[in-house]
């Protein structure tokens, strides 16, 4: 079954399991209701004899024929006289018991026993009896002492015999047919039989139909799958229902979101880079050529060398940045977490940049409440509050303030960097944590940024579980603001 389709395999399982079940359960029924009907008729046949031996003088009138059985009944009486043993019925019909059976019974057993009588199943139930009075007058039956192998029968009325005989034992015999009960089980066993296969078909077709309904769904995940590739990840799968299914698809539908951007986002890192590096490269190529086409001054070889290096460093630093946000999208880098005083960091770096803003002529005001602790890495930390602070000295006009606070809101560290540079236009502000993107007035190559700086802040900001946000207004200011959780 290894190489059939997972359809074929679930019918022939699906038919297997429930063939079985319902033969075990037909079988169960056709079980109980036998046992119930057989119990059913036992009872009855309980109940009848019960009933007679009230009669304690019921033997005479069964002879005498003035009982009345009930339809389908045989009633029979069986006892010793003269050694012999002699059977007394309403119509002289002699229920085959057996005197082994009669003898048991005479011993004060109750039994019941199957037998065949006249080609039709009976089935008799036998209990003990004792005849009130004993004495019992024969003016009504004889017997017969020629009845064959010592048995004796009890004929109507002959004058030869004596007036009574005493009786002290004698076992009755309620019979019944069970041919009535036989053709019912029988019907009940042909219904079941013959329902089986129309049972099996219906729900096999059932169990088909919402196999079919099941895997529609699989279906459609596996076609969609199959049309996706590297270069078209816009497709997704239809969601239908609200069940485990619907919650597949849904999941498979976020992550193929989430390939999608990581694809445009790697298309568009590749394209930026390749942008990026492009003017480093032509420019040092330019140089090198420059210099090589003919002789010149040492000053003027100097001056090549001077602009290719400086080249060359921004080409390295932006493969540093490059590789850096490698790290963290693949979360490769070595993290190594610790307690940190926010309060103590930042205000290290604000002294330590402070000569910056001392040579553009920007006035630098740190506050703080005092001490903010967080989990985090303190490189990482360092960079990404170098970046801002940077930032806000690199957009900022002579004569301007940065303001640098740190506080703490609802569990949260509050890091908050305000300058009163040029400010981001309001069409920029949600694409200015995107790498490469600069904003013509305030990220112009001119300035030395290479447009990775907000990136990375904002990948650092993730690695901590924080949130970074940006007001700004055109000629104002800017104003960023990092939360991240602090130690409870």
């Amino acid at each position: 079954m290894k190489g059939l389709p997972i359809k074929i395999k679930f019918t022939l399982w699906y038919l297997a399991v429930l063939s079985l079940i319902l033969t075990v359960l037909g079988t169960g029924i056709y079980a109980a209701m036998s046992s119930r009907l057989h119990s059913s008729f036992d009872d009855s046949l309980k109940k009848r004899a019960d009933q007679i031996v009230d009669f304690k003088d019921i033997i005479p009138i069964v002879a005498g024929g003035a009982f009345e059985e009930e339809t389908g009944e045989l009633i029979s009486f069986y006892f010793y006289f003269d050694h012999a043993l002699v059977n007394v019925s309403h119509r002289q019909i002699e229920i085959p018991a057996g005197e082994e059976c009669i003898n048991a019974v005479l011993g004060g057993e109750n039994l019941y026993k199957t037998i065949e009588l006249n080609n039709k199943p009976f089935t008799l139930y036998a209990v003990p009896y004792s005849p009130e009075p004993k004495r019992i007058m024969l003016d009504k039956f004889n017997i017969d002492p020629n009845n064959g192998a010592g048995r004796k029968k009890v004929r109507f009325t002959n004058p030869k015999l004596p007036d009574e005989i005493e009786i002290e034992k004698a076992v009755l015999i309620v019979a019944r047919s069970t041919k009535d009960l036989d053709r019912a089980l029988t019907t009940l066993f042909h219904i079941l039989l013959y329902s089986l296969p129309i049972t099996l078909f219906l729900s096999g077709w059932g169990g088909i139909f919402l196999l079919n309904r099941i895997l529609r769904p699989i279906d459609d995940i596996s076609q969609t799958t199959r049309k996706i590739e590297e270069t078209d990840l816009t497709q997704r799968i239809k969601v239908t229902a609200d069940d485990e299914l619907g919650h597949l698809a849904q999941t498979i539908n976020q992550m193929l979101s989430r390939l999608e951007k990581a694809f445009t986002r790697q298309k568009q890192l590749t394209s930026d880079a390749s942008h990026e590096l492009r003017g480093p490269i032509a420019v040092i190529q330019a140089e090198a050529s420059l210099s090589l086409q003919k002789k010149r001054q040492a000053q003027s070889y100097r001056t090549s060398i001077e602009v290719i290096a400086t080249a060359a460093e921004r080409m390295s630093g932006i493969i540093k940045q490059l590789l850096f946000l490698a790290r963290t999208d693949s979360s490769s880098q070595s993290l190594s977490f610790k307690s940190i005083d926010v309060h103590l960091l930042v205000s290290n770096l604000c002294d330590e940049l402070d000569v910056l803003c001392q040579d553009k002529g920007l006035n630098l005001r740190y506050t703080s409440k005092g001490t903010v602790l967080i989990e985090g890495d303190e490189s990482l930390l360092r960079t990404l509050f170098i970046n801002l602070l940077t930032n806000a000295i690199r957009y900022t006009p002579v004569g301007g303030h940065i303001n640098v606070d740190v506080s703490i809101e609802n569990n949260m560290a509050v890091i908050t960097f305000q300058d009163t540079g040029i400010g981001i236009p309001p069409k920029d502000v949600p694409y200015i944590f995107e790498r490469f993107y600069r904003v013509d007035k305030a990220r112009s190559r001119e300035s030395g940024g290479s447009g990775l700086g907000l990136s990375i802040a904002d990948q650092i900001v993730q690695v901590h579980h924080g949130r970074i946000l940006v007001t700004s207004e055109m000629d104002t200011g800017s104003t960023f603001v990092v939360k991240l959780p602090v130690i409870s």
